[in-house]
């Protein structure tokens, strides 16, 4: 084979029919030689030599012509080569250009099984989303179309269009666990997005009864009947059904990474239903030093309308009092964080740089940005930024190999502006939950207000207060049957944090009795 050492530039000729790469001293590189490299380099791949593999076929992409079959070939296994040396990102960003292309490339249904082994290691990816999305369950291998379909249905719930995700959820069997699992509980989330309270219902029910049909019991499978209970306690709170939801809130266990957020939206549950004592029991294990870091601001507007609806109005003056100034200033601290940087890039790094050498922020505004990095889909952009990062500096490496380094070089490059779009989607997700959380912090505040102007009006109508909690009054009238009670001295213990009953007696004209659980 002709081929000449140095690479010099080329000049694409046509001549008689026949296409060839011509170098700068006049050699000719024919479709058979191309042909010959392409297949050293599956030899070599085949045999597990990743690293001398690669530059085989980056040759061919740089000096072959781009509308022969061994091109086409030369960029699937160029892709195929990549994820196999272990840069899932560099591999997808070549197989890109085969599903780019369209069914008229010779690669673009072969590039299926590699798609998905990358979707499973750049978890969330929406661009491989909408690639593999665009596939017809038709042109995929059997065992692959449940994958592809709950994909697919991912990519379509992203960008809104929830009947044709309802369409590809609801073709996924139940041969893997997990993507059934998966699928069935997307397909319920979407049923609560169209309102479709019945269907959704029956959806969760779905993933309960393979729960016990199946005996499924790993670690993800646990988390996704978990969050098949929080949701639909969820679900029947929101019909009014305080009682069924309440049942559903304690399935999920102490331990559980739902458990605080669950013994949170009991305590509504429990309020709406008239037990004031557990759900001050509740509040009071959110607001223990277990918990100090996490941001429950609804608390203090949960424990002063308890306070209220048993006419301790003083104390409840004095929770909305301390609510509106710690919050008020934090709202004022927010605001200003949110003007610093316009472009999502520098508020990204901004952030950046906040998590490694910390800042001049209030413990609140910390609590806020933390509850803001817990969203998924920021988790999921931040954990992107980190491998991007990661596969750069591996890559940076190779550049090292003379063989590899026009290849490594370019990959930078692609990497770098692709880790540029990640990191503005982060930073501009990230700023605009920030925004929603300065939004709730705003209404939580003239809620605030209205219930303080409440209060004030209706305590002009007792001028005596009552003190709140200091009533002794007899622990079997306010817990549940086969409750041994303990008093509270002071010390918690984590085996007790749910089982708190904060005693308010209602010093209302018209309710002497305690109230019942």
């Amino acid at each position: 084979m002709r081929i000449q050492k140095t690479l010099l530039p080329l000049v694409l000729i046509a001549w008689s029919g026949v296409v060839s790469a011509q170098q700068g001293d006049g050699v000719l590189l024919q479709r058979e030689d191309f042909q010959k490299l392409l297949a050293e380099g599956q030899a070599l791949l085949a045999n597990g030599d990743a690293t001398g593999a690669c530059p085989q076929f980056h040759y061919i992409l740089k000096h072959g012509v781009n509308n022969e079959t061994y091109y086409f070939m030369a960029e699937l296994e160029l892709a195929t080569c990549l994820y196999e040396r272990g840069l899932p990102l560099s591999s997808y960003l070549v197989a890109s250009r085969v599903v780019d292309a369209g069914a008229a490339h010779p690669g673009y249904l072969a590039a299926v099984p590699l798609l998905l082994k990358l979707a499973a290691l750049l978890e969330g990816d929406t661009s491989l989303l909408e690639r593999l999305a665009q596939y017809d369950e038709k042109d995929v291998p059997e065992g692959a179309r449940d994958r592809v379909n709950y994909l697919a249905g991912r990519f379509s719930y992203v960008r809104g269009d929830l009947d044709a995700s309802e369409a590809r959820l609801l073709r996924v069997g139940t041969a893997d666990e997990e993507l059934y699992l998966r699928a069935k509980f997307l397909a319920a989330v979407v049923y609560v997005r169209q309102n479709n309270a019945n269907k959704a219902l029956e959806a969760f029910k779905d993933i309960l009864r393979f729960r016990e049909g199946s005996g499924a019991r790993s670690d993800f499978a646990e988390k996704i009947y978990e969050r098949t209970y929080l949701n639909m306690a969820r679900l029947f709170y929101s019909v009014g059904d305080f009682e069924t939801a309440i049942k559903y809130y304690a399935k999920i266990e102490q331990g559980s990474e739902f458990w605080l957020q669950t013994l949170f939206e009991a305590s509504w549950a429990h309020f709406r239903m008239g037990d004031y004592s557990k759900a001050m029991g509740n509040l009071w294990t959110i607001t223990s030093p277990y918990f100090e870091d996490e941001f429950y601001p609804e608390v203090f507007l949960i424990e002063a309308n308890i306070l209220f609806e048993r006419c301790h109005y003083d104390e409840a003056l004095e929770i909305v009092t301390r609510f509106h100034e710690q919050y008020f200033k934090l709202y004022t601290e927010l605001k200003t964080q949110l003007k610093k940087y316009e472009d999502p890039n520098e508020f990204y790094f901004y952030l950046a740089r906040l998590s490694k050498q910390g800042g001049n922020l209030s413990l609140e505004l910390k609590r806020i940005f933390n509850a803001a990095f817990m969203n998924q889909n920021i988790k999921r952009l931040l954990g992107m930024v980190v491998r991007i990062s990661d596969e750069m500096k591996r890559v940076e490496e190779l550049t090292k190999n003379p063989l590899w380094n026009e290849l490594a070089v370019e990959t930078l490059v692609e990497i770098g502006s692709y880790r540029d779009l990640i990191v503005g989607e982060a930073g501009d997700q990230t700023k605009t939950r920030l925004r929603e959380v300065y939004s709730e912090i705003k209404g939580l505040l003239a809620k605030g207000i209205k219930l303080k102007i409440e209060t004030i009006n209706a305590r002009k109508k007792i001028p005596e207060q009552g003190a709140v909690g200091k009533t002794v009054i007899d622990a079997a009238a306010v817990t549940p049957r086969d409750t041994v009670f303990f008093p509270f001295n002071g010390e918690y213990w984590r085996d007790e944090l749910d089982s708190y009953y904060f005693v308010i007696e209602s010093i209302c004209p018209s309710q002497s009795a305690p109230q019942q659980p």
